[in-house]
């Protein structure tokens, strides 16, 4: 897919058959652009009312949450200081067919399992089951090696384990260590089922560094035997904040810098099941993001791993002044090197973004929630989406920053966002709700359905995976799996995923005709959904290369209003970049449809939007 410049006339003459269907006239189309941040319209998110109180739950103290995959609540809480597992049912309601009335609380041994080391706090399985770890009061009554620190293995309804480690529970290698102020841990599944143990032992330290930390990891085997064990050295800083495993195995730990090198930001590392350092990962093993400045500091606010293994980095901070909050989204490659694709519109790779915590939503999109001011009486937890390419995703709220303020006021202790199968944000936390004193302090869980995520999805849907080639400044989309296979690989160069993926279902009525373009025209590809174009198309330009009648599906969406008629079916903008070596942008998504013809692409479609088809969104 080499790059060629091609005849303008014969492009303009192609152009006269995509082109009449669009409604607007030019100063329309800037009209709209300008005025996006000023419109607001219907939020594809809202308060669930069939969640505990019109979406708001009030929890028990809380450490930790997650969810199960049937969607239900699973919350790390503690009584008298003892660790207590609670479960609640999708509409928030306790769960009494999990474990007693619902409850389980944490011993091994007759010694009861404290809030110390909880760290990420509960890894759940895909089977459902779950993995907890937990400090002991009395850690000789653990082993005989009087192991402080270990880690516990649930069945799905909250029975203990047996047949992991002894009796349930397996005794961790940072006990070893004897750390005087305890132990944070955080926890991932290997892909053959082992679980990666993240440990921080945490010293007395002095005037200057009141506390040391000292890091290391471990895999236990499905069964609670340590596997290997290794400590954790990197020039980035000490303490690990985070663990994810990639589908190689390979480990990827985000690293919190020094005391005062705060503001060279933190780090990615990856290490092999091994523990050996991966040092073809960044630069020497290392890759930076979320650098602050002298008078900022940066915090990870969590590391995402996508379904292609690249990663997405969280960071947060404040400046001096009280209450004012900010952060970023970086995107890398699996590898490590900053993807130059991410933090649409500018794809500088990073994208300003209010995360404080983070999960990964439908069709790649990202979940951030935050304490921010926003000029109110009382900070708020505010949450935002942004695309898998990190831009601001406007229509989660309808309102031009994106931005839902939920009923939570400042929070002072936990906070997480989750996001179940079908689409629904659970934001649980702790802190005041409303403009209530502080001594109203409690525990809460918020949900918030997704208007336009359509989960569970359909197995039979196939999924179209956008490429864009920063050499030439194109853009391809293909569902084909061969097709994939040579642009990943580098066969094809020069290309990489943008991060946008939408799914061509077999219900869909049309199939789409697929088009090469060849290089005295613009070395590209054209698609349709509409017969009648298609046909047109292959009678005006012979040159073209008629590729497949049935590259994926798609409906046409009303010749007259653009609208997509068919449940779950979302509108995909068609632009043109005008050029003579004609290409087109396909997307799902309305932001980037409108950077595009604010950066001289002309939409093309049906309807005042100009909507070229109806897919199904991921």
């Amino acid at each position: 897919m080499t790059s060629y410049r091609g005849d303008t006339a014969k492009a303009s003459r192609l152009h006269s058959i995509m082109n009449r269907r669009r409604n607007l006239s030019a100063a329309i189309l800037i009209w709209l652009v300008s005025s996006v941040p000023v419109l607001a319209f219907t939020p594809v998110a809202s308060l669930d009312p069939n969640f505990g109180n019109a979406g708001l739950l009030t929890l028990p103290p809380s450490i930790s949450a997650a969810l199960q995959p049937d969607g239900k609540l699973m919350v790390l809480g503690s009584d008298a200081d003892t660790l207590v597992l609670s479960r609640y049912t999708q509409s928030g309601t306790l769960d009494t067919t999990f474990g007693l009335n619902g409850l389980v609380r944490l011993t091994v041994n007759g010694s009861a399992l404290t809030t110390a080391g909880a760290g990420n706090g509960i890894l759940v399985a895909p089977d459902g089951g779950f993995y907890v770890p937990a400090a002991a009061k009395d850690p000789c009554k653990v082993d005989a090696a009087c192991s402080a620190f270990v880690l516990g293995h649930f069945l799905p309804d909250g029975q203990l384990d047996g047949s992991f480690g002894i009796a349930g529970y397996a005794a961790l290698a940072v006990s070893q260590l004897n750390p005087s102020e305890g132990a944070r841990m955080y926890l991932a599944l290997d892909p053959d089922g082992a679980v990666v143990v993240a440990e921080n032992a945490f010293f007395s330290g002095n005037l200057i560094i009141p506390v040391r930390v000292q890091s290391m990891l471990e895999r236990l085997s499905p069964k609670g035997v340590r596997v290997t064990s290794w400590a954790m050295t990197s020039s980035c800083g000490t303490g690990i904040d985070d663990v994810s495993v990639q589908g190689d195995g390979g480990i990827v730990i985000t690293i919190q810098p020094a005391v005062g090198a705060e503001a060279g930001g933190m780090c990615l590392s990856r290490y092999s099941r091994d523990g050996i350092l991966d040092t073809s990962f960044g630069a020497g093993g290392i890759a930076r993001f979320g650098k602050g400045n002298i008078l900022t500091k940066m915090y990870s606010s969590g590391t995402l791993l996508t379904a292609d293994g690249s990663i997405v980095a969280g960071a947060v901070g404040s400046y001096p002044t009280p209450d004012v909050t900010f952060g970023t989204l970086t995107g890398f490659t699996s590898s490590g090197q900053q993807n130059a694709a991410f933090g649409v519109p500018n794809g500088s790779g990073v994208a300003a973004a209010n995360a404080g915590a983070l999960a990964q939503s439908c069709g790649g999109k990202i979940v951030g929630a935050i304490v921010s001011s926003l000029g109110l009486a009382n900070p708020a937890v505010t949450m935002t989406r942004y695309s898998s390419n990190g831009a601001l995703d406007i229509t989660f709220s309808g309102t031009a920053d994106g931005a839902i303020v939920t009923p939570v006021r400042v929070v002072d202790g936990l906070l997480r966002v989750l996001v179940r199968s079908d689409g629904t944000i659970v934001v649980v936390g702790t802190g005041r709700v409303g403009d209530a004193p502080t001594s109203n302090r409690l525990s809460f869980a918020l949900a918030y359905r997704q208007a336009d995520c359509h989960w569970p999805r359909d197995t039979s849907l196939q999924t179209v995976v956008e490429y864009y080639n920063a050499g030439q400044d194109h853009y391809f989309m293909t569902a084909a799996a061969a097709d994939m296979t040579a642009l990943d690989s580098g066969h094809l160069v020069g290309w990489q995923r943008t991060g946008y993926t939408f799914a061509s279902a077999p219900t869909l009525t049309n199939p789409v005709c697929r088009f090469y373009i060849p290089p005295a025209y613009g070395d590209s590809h054209f698609f349709s959904a509409s017969p009648a174009e298609c046909a047109e198309v292959q009678t005006k330009f012979p040159q073209f290369v008629y590729e497949t009648s049935d590259a994926m599906r798609a409906n046409v969406p009303d010749v007259i209003t653009g609208a997509c008629a068919a449940p779950a079916t979302t509108p995909e903008y068609r632009v043109w970049d005008k050029r003579v070596d004609t290409n087109h942008r396909y997307t799902t998504s309305r932001e980037v449809r409108d950077v595009m013809v604010a950066k001289g692409w002309v939409p093309e479609g049906y309807g005042p939007d100009a909507v070229a088809m109806c897919v199904v969104p991921q």
